[in-house]
């Protein structure tokens, strides 16, 4: 496998990235689009990854407003597209026994004749009603969402539902991703280790191989450290005036509850697997010879992140316990 915005091992890892996008044709200017038929869609590798950040500094503009994460459901609306054009074929041949013999024809699983595109036009009008409608109420004549759920497939799928769309994929060193979300309440929920780096993995690999001129890759450490061109390059491609955006979320931590960054002998073992480790590698992230990554150093975390979860635990079981008591005194 190739990734298209790698080209040589000699190159550093910032300019692979730059001189991939620079490389894809030019995007279908936006003449003749409504605001509301330009979304902006900001897809991440994985959990934290700075998804929320450009969220704030994005939704900072006058005209745009990019909402929250929304458990996966376009990959659900994906799937009942799929399952709709599955049917066509046969839809199509059960009509016709239908048309020529009635209810004596086998009509067990007929369906209503292939309509091109009224699915499509369903899904664009409940995208309208849900985000962009609420946006407009926000005074924010153009819409998106943010989500770390989705790769290539449901990125085309998307795009395809907006021709005028702008997507925005945040990478982020995958060591980095799994000592954050380590001390995270749902990291569980999302498979640990093993999880949160197979979702970096399926999303950074699928979406760097995609050409597409709608997509644009940043890379989380360049947004840190070069904020000014980063938001610059991405507030040409999604079409806003770089004036019209508030740098300040990018000097700000908000980190609630969340402890230190760690890496434990979960984590450390996860990020050695071959499949990570040599797409890291590819991406110019040397998980490999990181320190931080050597099971010896990871002990005394480990100790750290079961007592952290022991807490998160007692937290939760907390939290259940009182509104099982509110329930019951109300009821």
């Amino acid at each position: 496998m190739t990734l298209t915005i790698v080209h040589a091992e000699k190159r550093t890892s910032q300019s692979m990235l730059k001189s991939g996008t620079e490389t894809m044709a030019s995007p279908t200017e936006p003449g003749g689009l409504s605001p509301r038929e330009r979304p902006v869609f900001v897809l991440g590798c994985a959990w934290r990854c700075g998804s929320t950040l450009l969220q704030r500094v994005l939704s900072s503009s006058s005209d745009l407003f990019v909402w929250g994460e929304n458990a996966g459901m376009s990959s659900l609306l994906q799937e009942i597209d799929d399952r709709l054009a599955g049917l066509s074929d046969r839809s199509a041949r059960e009509w016709e026994g239908f048309r020529e013999h009635g209810t004596d024809a086998w009509i067990a699983c007929l369906n209503p004749p292939p309509f091109p595109g009224a699915l499509r036009e369903a899904l664009r009008g409940f995208y309208f009603d849900y985000f962009a409608r609420a946006a407009e109420q926000l005074g924010r004549k153009r819409w998106g969402f943010k989500e770390v759920r989705h790769g290539v497939r449901t990125a085309a799928f998307l795009a395809e539902l907006f021709p005028g769309s702008r997507i925005v994929f945040l990478l982020r060193n995958p060591v980095e991703v799994v000592a954050s979300m380590s001390t995270m309440s749902w990291y569980g929920t999302e498979g640990r280790a093993h999880g949160v780096l197979d979702t970096w993995r399926r999303n950074s690999e699928s979406m760097l191989e995609w050409r597409d001129a709608r997509l644009l890759v940043v890379r989380y450490e360049s947004l840190l450290h070069d904020p000014d061109g980063e938001l610059e390059r991405i507030a040409r491609h999604v079409d806003i005036p770089i004036e019209d955006l508030d740098p300040s979320p990018l000097s700000r931590r908000v980190r609630g509850f969340q402890g230190q960054p760690v890496l434990g002998v979960e984590e450390c073992r996860a990020l050695q697997r071959a499949p990570i480790r040599d797409l890291a590698a590819r991406l110019g992230y040397d998980v490999a010879s990181d320190p931080r990554v050597r099971l010896r150093s990871a002990l005394p975390a480990t100790v750290y992140l079961k007592a952290r979860g022991a807490i998160l635990a007692a937290r939760r079981i907390a939290r259940q316990t009182a509104r099982w008591l509110v329930r019951r005194t109300a009821a």
